[in-house]
């Protein structure tokens, strides 16, 4: 089965407190298509609690 998709990293900088909980949400629920085969996650590091 081909599962297509993307892989690499993005980095941000300046003010995020807007999209952090947007963020921490996509990393606990997982991003994308095919997620119950494991696909689809992000991981956050580097911010302030």
């Amino acid at each position: 089965m081909l599962m297509g998709g993307l892989i690499g990293d993005i980095r941000y900088s300046g003010p995020l407190d807007e999209f952090l909980p947007l963020l921490r949400f996509c990393e606990k629920t997982h991003l994308g298509k095919q997620t119950s085969f494991g696909l689809g996650k992000i991981a956050v590091t580097g911010t302030e609690p």
